[in-house]
């Protein structure tokens, strides 16, 4: 229903504006009943915490299907969006400014025709992995360090061991989420999201469609 509206919308950018109208709404609601922006929620608002980073994930997917920029350009764009999020790191916090500037990578991987930003788009499927699963691995991952702890009588060095593997082993769970459980999903998703979008144009200008498939 959600993206069947928003298909309605004719113009990408505007159904971006839209959506990003939306997770402000939804940051700024969590922040003033929750006390937390929406990003940094708790596993037990999962749904809330990752729904509208996926709209605006979906937004920008057809942004890059309809907005039609150079090779050249693009490249560009991914540049300065990698330098403008490292440069935000390293002189305070800016969570928007930087959702803002990797959602322009995001664009600007798929836009581009070089090879080489392939790692870009793979980065930016795992990070979104990472982010829906990191909560989940971290409790799991240090409960069973207190309890091997507890049981074992692990010594210093083994329970540093431990908190130093806790990164790796919620990359590696994110990559198998992304692989097994994601891509699926969105492989799934992603022909019923085209038909109902196709449905939805048809329905706001059935002229302009029946131009198209004659052409």
């Amino acid at each position: 229903m959600l993206w069947r509206s928003f298909a309605a919308i004719r113009s990408p950018w505007i159904s971006l504006a839209v959506g990003v109208v939306i997770f402000i709404a939804v940051d700024l609601a969590c922040r003033y009943w929750l006390g937390q922006a929406s990003y940094r929620l708790a596993l037990k608002y999962g749904v809330i915490r990752a729904l509208p980073l996926f709209l605006i994930g979906m937004l920008i997917a057809r942004m890059g299907r309809e907005v039609v920029v150079s090779g050249r350009a693009a490249d560009l764009l991914g540049a300065a969006a990698i330098a403008g999020v490292v440069g935000l790191q390293l002189i305070g916090q800016f969570d928007h400014a930087s959702l803002a500037l990797l959602g322009v990578l995001i664009f600007a991987a798929g836009a581009s025709a070089r090879k080489d930003w392939d790692w870009a788009k793979t980065a930016g499927r795992l990070a979104f992995a990472l982010y829906l699963t990191n909560q989940f691995v971290g409790v799991t991952w240090f409960g069973a360090q207190h309890v091997a702890a507890g049981k074992l009588a692990l010594n210093d060095t083994a329970l540093w061991l431990t908190w130093a593997l806790a990164f790796p082993a919620a990359v590696v769970f994110a990559a198998l989420f992304e692989r097994f459980v994601d891509t699926p999903l969105q492989a799934w998703v992603k022909p019923r999201v085209e038909i109902s979008a196709r449905r939805a144009m048809f329905r706001v200008n059935p002229a302009m469609w029946a131009k198209r498939r004659v052409v």
